[in-house]
This record gives structure tokens, sequence and C-alpha cells, in this order.
């Protein structure tokens, strides 16, 4: 009786013992395939630093970097080195707003905002600034197109966003058309400072960072870049890598909550787990409860139209990768069948994405410099890793990787060519002048030397003439180098022939803020790069009635 229990004793040791091994030597052989087809994958493409974390099963079974920080150098990248995570910073803004609204019944997601900021006429529409509540804002449904360009003014403040949104017309209907827009997050930003009293940094620290022991993760708002393991962003300019100055960085990011965050593939990897684990820190204590943490994961709008689904859809792809719906702060859809959340994150300088598999308690996570467009690297990165630790037969390897989608349909239309050398159908001078417009502020169209510019807060554009009279290309140089290139905008003439507007459809397609000239070519200034305090006060008393001045 005691040697057999013995026996079946060792037996079932051996076959733990066995068991084991086997799953190292498969998880050491899935780690070898993944760094060896990412190596290849990374010969074909600009992007000069890439990190990648896994979690599996509550643990980080894979962490690591690719390239070099720095181009031209070799500065190793690693799991601890930070990336701008753009985007990805959404799900850190629903999770604090929701984490401190469970702790504070003062208010709900489901508060009116009129209530929050004691304002009865927040948005130009009667219908929203009536109904309208933070889980609308959380998911993007109020209709009101993104013009992300009001981050390039100098004047904007957390504080002082909420006076634009009243001059910003809805072009979609609320409630019923998803409307990517990353101002509602910046007044998300706002309510979480009102709601915890401190900066939005601060609270993410406390709140979020700190327990869930993300030490090296920090904000491009604050951050010091000399001091910190930091992959510099880059943007692929014709070919080109240029260097993001950091100052851009630090001044695009100002809202914050639309993607200030910076992060690396060690700390993501534990916010993954917070993610898949219902709520709880890696120690088990709970940190959101689990009805909070379902509410952020609950899809609460159609995407009636996705980047990438054309891409990634059967029969046209071999597999189907979904993300159809947006919950607050994350997508939901689907990979091979499979649940996952995820999101994209695209800033200057910098690309991410997160995605998570809840029923199998997995998720990946990726951040590189440089560009991708259509986002086609990252989905195929996560698509790869997924495969391989889902235990599905991979569809793509590095060849594919580097000419996707050729094999399965046509690339995009490449950007058009910019006649850089043509002539406008009228006198430059006409165009010069001061233009102002509520919400975005001043902009300026000046002479430079030989060519027409354009100045908006801290962003210059150099304009070409297109074909049409009166039309030009806008392509972004200076500090913005690569933010807006190959779109378009139109100067507008009264009866009399005289230029009088500018609409700038470069800035928000659906709805072109027009910009309405406020002083002529004979006061503008010819070679300034930013207004001179004189020529302020010139127009002051010009515009200070129309509200276009935010304090």
């Amino acid at each position: 009786m005691i040697e057999n229990r013995i026996q079946r004793i060792l037996m079932i040791t051996c076959l733990t013992v066995l068991i084991i091994s086997n799953g190292k030597a498969d998880r050491n052989k899935i780690t070898e395939d993944i760094v060896k087809i990412i190596d290849d994958s990374l010969k074909c493409r600009n992007n000069p630093a890439l990190a990648i974390s896994v979690v599996k099963d509550g643990n980080v079974v894979f962490s690591r970097g690719f390239g070099s920080r720095v181009v031209g150098q070799q500065v190793n990248v690693s799991g601890s080195t930070l990336f701008g995570v753009a985007s990805l910073t959404k799900a850190f803004v629903s999770t604090l707003i929701v984490k401190l609204l469970d702790e504070n019944s003062k208010y709900t997601v489901d508060t009116p905002l009129r209530i929050v900021f004691d304002d009865e006429s927040l948005f130009k529409d009667e219908i929203l600034s009536k109904y309208a509540t933070i889980r609308d804002l959380l998911c993007h449904r109020m209709g009101i197109p993104g013009n992300d360009a009001i981050r390039l003014d100098t004047n904007l403040t957390r504080e002082n966003l909420v006076q634009r949104m009243k001059h910003l017309d809805g072009t979609g209907r609320f409630r019923d058309s998803f409307y990517y827009n990353n101002l509602m997050f910046g007044l998300l930003t706002r309510i979480t400072e009102m709601l915890g009293g401190k900066t939005w940094e601060a609270l993410v620290k406390e709140h979020i960072f700190d327990p869930l022991d993300m030490t090296s993760s920090n904000f491009a708002t604050t951050a010091d870049p000399e001091k910190l393991e930091l992959a510099k962003g880059y943007v692929d300019h014709n070919g080109e890598l240029k260097e993001v100055p950091w100052e851009f960085s630090r001044r695009w990011g100002k809202l914050c909550g639309a993607g200030c965050i910076l992060s690396t593939a060690d700390d993501m990897a534990k916010w993954m787990q917070f993610h898949l684990s219902g709520g709880k820190t890696r120690k088990g204590k709970r940190l959101l409860s689990k009805r909070a943490l379902s509410m952020i994961h609950t899809p609460l709008i159609r995407i009636a139209t996705s980047t990438t689904s054309k891409y990634y859809t059967r029969p046209l792809s071999p597999v189907t990768f979904s993300d159809d719906s947006y919950a607050m702060g994350w997508k939901t859809g689907y990979y091979r069948g499979y649940k996952i959340l995820s999101h994209t994150g695209s800033t200057y300088g910098y690309r991410a994405k997160v995605t998570l598999y809840p029923d199998m308690n997995f998720g990946v996570f990726s951040a590189m410099t440089g560009d991708d467009p259509n986002f086609f690297y990252r989905f195929n990165v996560h698509s790869l890793i997924s495969d391989m630790y889902l235990g599905e037969k991979p569809w793509l390897n590095a060849s594919m990787m580097c000419s996707f989608p050729e094999l399965f349909q046509s690339k995009p239309s490449s950007k058009p060519q910019i006649n850089t050398k043509r002539k406008p159908a009228r006198n430059v001078r006409d165009y010069l002048g001061f233009y102002t417009n509520i919400p975005y502020g001043f902009a300026t169209v000046a002479k430079n030397e030989t060519q027409l510019t354009l100045q908006y807060g801290f962003g210059r554009f150099e304009l070409y003439a297109k074909t049409t009279k009166d039309e030009f290309y806008v392509q972004s140089v200076g500090m913005i180098t690569g933010l807006t290139n190959f779109k378009s905008l139109k100067f507008i003439e009264s009866s009399d022939g005289t230029v009088t507007a500018v609409e700038i459809s470069a800035f928000e397609s659906k709805d072109p803020p027009v910009f309405r000239k406020v002083l002529p070519s004979s006061h503008a200034p010819t070679n300034a790069v930013l207004p001179t305090r004189c020529f302020i006060l010139q127009v002051f008393l010009t515009v200070v009635l129309s509200g276009v001045i935010f304090c």
C-alpha cells in the first residue's frame, strides 16, 4: 500500500515536472519565433524603436524592446523604455473618473454636464446643453467633429476649453453618431480635476500609477526628457526620419486626457493585468469594483466605419479583426471569434496599441517610434503574437508583414504630389492679413520671403497654390513638421472680389472653421512668425466684443 502510494506520488511529480518543462519550452519557442519575425519585419520599416509586452494567465510572458531609442546611435530599447502611448491614455481617463465617481456619490456618469459645470448653455446645441452627460463624453457620441487643431492655440487651457465648446457646431446626431473627439477628453480631464481637487497628472499617479506599481510611467506635460529612458519620437517626412521636438509633445499634450501619458512595456503589462483581473492590483487588492470596470468595458455606440475593417475582414483577409463598437476609452470587437478590448494610439512621433482578450486572460501591448500608416504594422504584430499564444496557426510571417496588404488586396492610394512652383491666381498680397474665428482664435497669413505662410498658435504652415483659384495645399513645417500635409484651405471673396475670409478644411474636414479677416495686408506682419504685442493691440478692439480672446 505504502509502496503503491509512493509510486503514485512519484509518477504525479514526474508528470507535473514534465508538463512545466514542456510549458517552458513552448514559451521559449514562442519567444524565439516572435523575436526573429519582429527583427526581420523591422528591416523593411522606418520605425527606429519598438517595445512589446504580453501577459497571459496573470503572468508577464514577454517584455522586451527592439531597435534604438535614438536614430544614428545604438541606444538599446528595453521593457523599461518610455514611449508616448497617445490615445491609450483615454482608458486611464475613464478608469480614473469612474473611480472618483464611484467614491463620491455626488455625481455619476449620467449626471448632466450642465450640473457639473453649473452652466445651462455649455454647447451651441440646446439638446446637448440640456442632456449631455459624462458618459456621452467618454464614448464619443456627442456628434461634434474633432477640431483637433484647436490644440495648437497657445491660449488654450483646460479651464477655458469649456468656453470654446459653446461655439462648436455639431454635424452628427447626438448619441447616434460616433465622432472621435480629443477635445471631449480634454473636458473629462477638467471634470476629473474638479472632482479630485488636484491636477489630472497628480490624480493619475495617486489613483493608478502608484497602486499598480507603474513606477516608470510619466506625462509629456511634466516630464523632463533628459532624465528619462525615453525613445525619441520621429516622423517619416518624405522618406526621411525627423525628430519630433519635445516642446511640441509637451504643448500638444496640454489637455492630457487626450493623450499625454508616457509608459513602458513593463508598466503597460501591469495595466493590462489590472483590467484582465477584474480591477485588482498584482497583490490582489481591489482598486476598482467589478461593476465599475464592467461599465467601462461595455460597448455604448456602434462605430459605423473603421479605418482597418476592409483590410482585416474575411474573405478579403484570412481572418477578421474587428473593432466596431466603443465603450469608455476602449473599442470592443473580435479577433478570430475571440472577444477583444482594444485601442490604438497615434501622436506625432509615436504609435501604440493594446489588445485584451478578457475570456482568455491574455493581452498584448506595443509601442513604437515613427509612422504606421493605416495601423497595418500594429495590427499585424498583434495578430501574429495573438495567434502564437492562443494556439492558432499564424497567418502572417515577416515577408507578409512587409508587403501587407498586397497578397490580399491593393494598397491604399498614395498621397498627391504638390507642385510647389505653381503661382496663385491673384496677387499674394490680397491674402495677407489677420484672421479670427470663434472658438479657434487668431491666425495670420503672411509672406515669408517668397513663401506664403499661415501661422496659427505654435503651428506654422506653408501654402502651395492648387489649380482652383484661391485654394491651397497646407503643409506643416518647423516644430509641427508632419502634422498636417496634403490637406487644403480656400480663401473666400466678397461680391467685389476682395478676400474676406479663409476656410481651413485642413483643421477640420467635417465642419471647416472659417476665419474672417479683421485687418488687411497693409496692417498685417509680413515676415513675423508670431504677431507682435503691438499688432495684437491693433486688433484687440476689433475682436474683443466677439469673444475670440479666451481667458
